[in-house]
């Protein structure tokens, strides 16, 4: 008895080979051993064409409202974030009530809390500056010191942190290079000083410090360190 077989070729790619015999041998195999005939191998199919390459058909994918290629929204600003497991510099964009990191990450400009998931992170305002600012102050030493000037006007009546302080020592002293081992020993030295008032909160998150009144002998002192 003959039987059709319907191949779908949609699936399966056209290897140019003739598989008659090999149809026909996998069709009598049965037959074959109900007679119990001497057995034979199966033939190999033969190479009658050469296999054309598959023609692949792409489907265009339609830009959804989330796609990344489309135009991306200019980030002028770099502010911290604290969330539980820390702190995060992030860029920002500026809308007319918030700051904008993403399209679900938004804080608002009064406060800094996060729009629509409240407790969850917190953006630091005074930590806010312009991405590519290019001021530079005549306090800060011809090398890749920071003075003591500096460092003090940068802190001076504010409560940062680690991060938030060197982030905006980058920011407004870009020529100068300095390490957060660099920064702690710093102001290690300043908690130490008793011309410098630095307050250490630790029932942050993350370690913050203000800074008080501040002694103008320790600008000299401090000259000399740096100096010497």
């Amino acid at each position: 008895m003959t039987e059709w077989i319907y191949v779908d070729r949609t699936k399966y790619a056209d290897d140019g080979c003739d598989w008659t015999p090999a149809i026909l041998w996998q069709m009598n195999a049965s037959a074959r051993a109900r007679s119990r005939a001497v057995y034979i191998p199966a033939p190999r199919p033969v190479q009658v064409a050469k296999p054309s390459a598959p023609m692949i058909r792409r489907t265009p994918v339609a830009a959804t409202p989330g796609d990344k290629n489309q135009e991306k929204v200019t980030k002028t600003h770099i502010g911290i974030v604290i969330h539980s497991r820390g702190e995060k510099i992030v860029r920002l964009h500026e809308t007319a009530t918030a700051w904008s990191v993403s399209g679900q990450e938004n804080y608002d400009k009064r406060n800094g809390t996060r729009i629509g998931a409240s407790g969850a992170s917190c953006l630091m305002l005074e930590t806010i500056k312009p991405a590519e600012s290019k001021v530079v102050t005549q306090e800060s030493t011809a090398g890749s010191e920071l003075s003591a000037q500096a460092l003090v006007t940068i802190m001076q009546d504010k409560t940062l942190s680690y991060q938030a302080i060197l982030t905006t020592i980058k920011l407004s002293h870009p020529e100068v290079r300095m390490s957060m081992s660099q920064l702690q020993n710093r102001i290690k030295g300043m908690m130490q000083s008793k011309l410098v008032a630095l307050i250490r909160h630790d029932d942050l998150p993350v370690t913050h410090f203000t800074l008080g009144h501040v002694d103008p002998g320790f600008y000299a002192l401090s000259s000399k360190n740096l100096k010497g």
